[in-house]
């Protein structure tokens, strides 16, 4: 029997199982509203990011935006279709013309952003499809109370049959593992990582390394159970384990490698195991403890090193604690520098949406405007129908016709074809957009070429005759 047991398992009563889970489904339940929270923090930068280009009206105009967001999330929370409003916000910020009422760009920006911070807060994870119980059902509960009853009694029985010499850790959580490994075991014979599936039923792994779980219900009738993938669990925390042992303890990977072995025991007494063709070998609860002391490794381990083993074990997981302050640094530091670059991006999409709008509104215009020039009997009838023309359509395309400039060319309005050119150029201001509002004035340009209609103009002869 060995002494040398460090139990860090949760200390929670297996009656309290159920009930554990089933607060759990209700945390994540509600978790889905702590949208409030991420958005609330993200309102203070990007309102003041919004209303830099515009000032007073802009920042008034961004915080009221954020207020209505805020209020959204407090009054509706997941009720509302959060991805589908930031998507909606951001095509009516590249597409409404701005016109008087510049401060509707910081305020639908800041919506977009905000509508998008809680979308990204309250969105659940996605689960692949599978028949494992769904956590908060008392399937799900009773599989949580049977897993930690099954854990336990694992943890008993090798404290038990273990000699001295080993050394038993229980509910072990590294850093930077896949999750709490549920046994290990240190000792002459090598370090031996037992995962623990406390299930019933008929067990198959194939030889392709599928593993199938049948049970047989009330009726009699057999039907497939979860049971996942124990070995490929065994073999993540294998691989998190040797990488402590080879940074803390690299002496122990030198030209004799220290092995680490896995098992996945099953503790239940009606299990029926056929798992022949598992990577990773699967025994009973009474056969755990043999196969670790009858295990010829490839390196023994001396006493001072197993010794030096469970030192290096026990100072990592007194670095698990910290680990979560490092981890929400780094992802400061990755947001701070992804930060700009998302930023660049979402405003560079801005800025060629509104000079692709300009340009296509330009083009527009110039085809009108030669048109209705096409049709005047006079030079300076065609620059009077170019103008009015101009003035008509452009608010239609979301173009300013007082900052219109138009301009022609009627040098071969009376040669033989005719033709007038008309010339559009147009301001794009780019001011009411965070980050590039100092950016300079750009102007994009267009021109069209239009021949003239003699019989519809009046400068056909023929026409001149019938009149």
């Amino acid at each position: 029997m060995t002494t040398r047991v460090f139990d860090f398992q949760r200390q929670e009563a297996v009656a309290a199982a159920a009930s554990r889970s089933a607060f759990a489904a209700a945390t994540r339940r509600r978790s889905r509203g702590s949208g409030v929270g991420a958005a609330a923090l993200s309102a203070v930068p990007v309102v003041a990011l919004a209303g830099a280009g515009d000032g007073a009206p802009g920042w008034f105009a961004a915080a009221a935006a954020a207020a209505c967001v805020l209020g959204l999330v407090i009054l509706f929370r997941h009720r509302v279709p959060w991805g589908w409003l930031a998507l909606v916000c951001a095509g009516a910020g590249v597409l409404i013309p701005r016109g008087q009422w510049p401060q509707i760009g910081p305020a639908l920006f800041t919506a977009t952003v905000l509508s998008g911070v809680v979308w990204l807060a309250s969105r659940e994870p996605h689960q692949r499809r599978s028949d494992r119980p769904a956590p908060g059902t008392r399937e799900h509960a009773a599989q949580v109370s049977l897993g930690v009853s099954g854990e336990r009694h694992v943890g008993q029985v090798l404290a038990t049959e273990l000699p001295q010499g080993y050394a038993l850790f229980n509910g072990l959580k590294l850093p930077h593992g896949s999750g709490d490994i549920d046994h290990l075991v240190v000792g002459p014979t090598g370090v031996f990582l037992l995962e623990t599936k406390t299930m019933a039923g008929r067990i198959v792994c194939e030889t392709d390394g599928t593993w199938h779980r049948t049970r047989v219900g009330r009726s009699g009738t057999p039907y497939d159970a979860y049971i996942g993938d124990p070995a490929a669990q065994v073999q993540r925390n294998i691989f998190a384990v040797r990488q402590v042992l080879r940074r803390r303890l690299p002496v122990l990977f030198g030209r004799k490698p220290l092995w680490i072995e896995g098992l996945v025991v099953f503790p239940h007494p009606d299990t029926q195991l056929e798992t022949d063709g598992s990577r990773v070998p699967a025994v009973p609860i009474d056969e755990a403890a043999q196969r670790i002391c009858r295990h010829t490794p490839r390196r023994w381990l001396q006493p001072q090193e197993v010794d030096a083993v469970v030192a290096a074990l026990l100072d990592e997981r007194r670095s698990e604690r910290a680990w979560p302050v490092r981890q929400s640094a780094q992802a400061l530091a990755e947001l701070a520098i992804a930060l700009p670059l998302m930023l660049a991006l979402v405003f560079g999409t801005m800025v060629v949406s509104r000079l692709v709008q300009a340009r296509t509104a330009t083009i527009a215009v110039a085809h009108e405007a030669a048109r209705a020039a096409a049709l005047a009997n006079t030079p300076a009838e065609a620059v009077e129908r170019m103008r009015q023309r101009a003035e008509l359509v452009a608010p239609g395309l979301g173009l300013d016709p007082h900052r219109l400039v138009l301009d022609w060319d009627l040098s071969r309005f009376n040669s033989d074809p005719g033709e007038v050119v008309a010339q559009i150029e147009y301001p794009v201001d780019l001011g009411d957009l965070p980050l590039v509002g100092g950016t300079p004035t750009l102007t994009v340009r267009a021109e069209h070429v239009e021949w003239l209609d003699p019989f519809r103009s009046g400068l056909s002869p023929q026409s001149q005759a019938e009149r």
